[in-house]
């Protein structure tokens, strides 16, 4: 303790490879009141709006770790202790992300992992893991698997993969998310579309994660063409359209609906110009989502 009565902390932080593609890092009571956070702007929609975290420790090789539905690293306040573990070992992604809090008003251990498996170019599957230990107050896990296939044909790319999420509070099996979608590819001048059925249950929990539109089964659809022209003014023009269509599990009832329409070509003297055109609407109740 200072003369001031002002307190003092001391702070430690590692980076060590693991391997040549593996890398390791610890962080001892990290300061992070010096690093400059993104300003949020202005959110008018009916989601808790995501803002990217630049603390080192959490912003580093965070495409290793499990997506935002799982981990919103913004979840995590200041903690004692964290160890975090990503990269890549051979067709294998590994990321692993721990802390520790013991000085916060509220004892806290959190953990994170993912694991994917690659299987040939355009086929994977793997598994991610959340935990989130408040003492006193709750405990929350997450568990997803995943899997995509892919093929060649041709001129033409398409992938299938599907997605089984499932979560726990307070070691009673909670709600959860499950997503199976198509999409397909071609080379230039031939259309590009997608399909996914999404859905989401109403008591999915996930403390670490951030949850847009709970309690829906959605429809989404798109289609695409883009063409890059050798003559003529134009130079490339793309055409993009897709329609998402959601109903609440829990009633049945009709959630929201979006239809839309964008088209953008780029002119061989330089000049651009776009359109964009959308409609929607929604049936939202007053019940506020998220904290």
């Amino acid at each position: 303790i200072k003369p001031s009565g002002q307190r003092g902390r001391f702070g430690v932080d590692i980076k060590q490879p693991i391997s040549t593609t593996l890398t390791g890092l610890v962080a001892i009571n990290p300061d992070f009141q010096t690093i400059e956070q993104q300003v949020a702007s202005v959110n008018l929609s009916y989601n808790e709006q995501f803002v990217e975290d630049r603390r080192p420790f959490f912003a580093e090789g965070s495409q290793f770790l499990p997506d935002y539905e799982l981990l919103y690293t913004r979840r995590i306040g200041q903690f004692d202790s964290g160890m975090k573990v990503i990269g890549r070992q051979g067709p294998t992604s590994i990321g692993f992300l721990s802390t520790t809090a013991r000085s916060t008003p509220t004892d806290r251990d959190t953990m994170a992992m993912s694991v994917n498996q690659a299987s040939g170019l355009f086929s994977g599957y793997g598994v991610s893991a959340t935990m989130d230990n408040q003492y006193g107050i709750s405990q929350n896990r997450t568990v997803r698997t995943f899997a995509s296939h892919g093929w060649i044909n041709g001129d033409r790319r398409s992938t299938v993969y599907g997605v089984k999420t499932q979560s726990w509070l307070n070691d009673e099996a909670a709600g959860g998310d499950s997503d199976f979608g198509f999409s397909s590819s071609a080379t230039n001048g031939k259309l590009r579309y997608s399909f996914l059925r999404s859905i989401m249950s109403q008591d999915f929990t996930s403390s670490l994660g951030l949850l847009f539109n709970p309690d829906r089964i959605n429809h989404y659809s798109n289609i695409q063409l883009t063409n890059k022209l050798d003559r003529g003014p134009i130079q490339v023009y793309d055409l993009n359209a897709g329609i998402d269509i959601a109903d609440r599990i829990s009633t049945g009832e009709f959630f929201y609906r979006t239809y839309y329409a964008r088209m953008s070509t780029l002119l061989r003297s330089g000049w651009s110009a776009g359109v964009n055109v959308s409609q929607g609407d929604r049936k939202q109740d007053v019940t506020n989502r998220y904290d």
